[in-house]
């Protein structure tokens, strides 16, 4: 059963983790059922080693994630595949853009295929853990990427940049990503969210870095990633005062919009870390890095699911 409340002015719907403002009507309050509980991928796609920091491609039949299965020290790229979204995916494999030694994490695709976003302390950054991006003519080939290309010193910077998630709407392409580096806002410290609008080749337009204030706080708020249609957003944080990050949740009613206040996502809380969290096409399927209860290895990868209940928009730019 449900449970709708009116706090402050908004409506909150504890069963969906959702908050939505009350000039919805009353049939869109609730899109989604509440988030299921979450499953191991199994030792398939998870070892005894570190694997985690994924990301699922749009047709939902490969997923990317950083692993040290191979190394036993740094994190290296790998893909997982399957022929349907019925299937479990087979056994990762390594990507051809790996750096020895230099931890390449948190592989992130544009809507197109094409362009494949990541994050590595590889030589040539600007000093700590930087945001690169590698190319691919054919979008289903998994294993001919271009050489890595840094994205400057401007979007990233000295201290750690990490966590890239593509989105895009309308009018404007994007990438998503946190960082640490210093703020000159005194509501805001350790890690935050950042925005950057791309030009159409995928590069990065400098001039547009800017942090999202409403997702941001003084604890330290990591790797976000915006649903396909624009209107929920999800990442980690510590702001609970814990030290123990958690996924967190908000919502908006257009793109143009700022997001709400985020909320706790509960259901999906654990004793251990809980992390980098990415959507499938759709929003019915949350991948996500947790050393949880029933984690084979130091991190694994794991997936919620829920059910779509009302499809009422595609996401509105107005």
């Amino acid at each position: 059963m449900k449970q709708i409340i009116k706090e402050s002015g908004r409506v909150v719907c504890l069963s969906g983790l959702l908050m939505l403002s009350t000039a919805y009507a009353s049939s869109d309050i609730v899109e989604y059922g509440e988030w299921g509980a979450p499953e191991n991928l199994g030792t398939v796609v998870n070892t005894t080693k570190r694997d985690g920091c994924q990301y699922v491609s749009k047709d939902g039949l490969s997923l990317y994630l950083a692993s040290d299965r191979d190394t036993g020290s740094d994190m290296d790229l790998y893909v997982a595949e399957r022929s349907s979204t019925d299937e479990p995916f087979g056994a990762p494999v390594a990507l051809n853009i790996n750096a020895a030694g230099a931890d390449d994490v948190c592989p992130a695709l544009s809507h197109d295929g094409h362009v494949l976003y990541f994050a590595t302390a590889r030589e040539g950054g600007c000093g700590d853990r930087d945001i690169w991006m590698t190319r691919r003519y054919d979008k289903r080939d998994n294993f001919n990427w271009s050489e890595p290309v840094h994205l400057g010193c401007t979007v990233n910077s000295a201290k750690v940049d990490q966590g890239p998630s593509y989105y895009e709407d309308r009018y404007n392409k994007y990438i998503v990503f946190s960082s640490n580096r210093p703020s000159n806002d005194s509501r805001f410290a350790g890690h935050d969210i950042y925005k950057m609008q791309l030009f159409d080749d995928g590069t990065p337009d400098e001039s547009t870095v800017e942090i999202i204030e409403e997702l941001s706080t003084m604890a330290n708020d990591h790797r976000p990633f915006i649903r396909k249609d624009g209107l929920e957003v999800v990442f980690d944080s510590n702001r609970q005062g814990s030290g123990q990050n958690d996924l967190y949740s908000a919502s908006r009613k257009s793109r143009k919009e700022p997001f709400s206040v985020p909320l706790h996502l509960i259901n999906l809380r654990s004793t251990g870390q809980d992390v980098r969290a990415v959507m499938n096409r759709d929003g019915t399927e949350l991948y996500f890095t947790s050393n949880r209860e029933g984690t084979t290895g130091s991190i694994d990868v794991w997936v919620s699911k829920r059910e779509k209940e009302r499809d009422h928009s595609k996401g509105r730019d107005d």
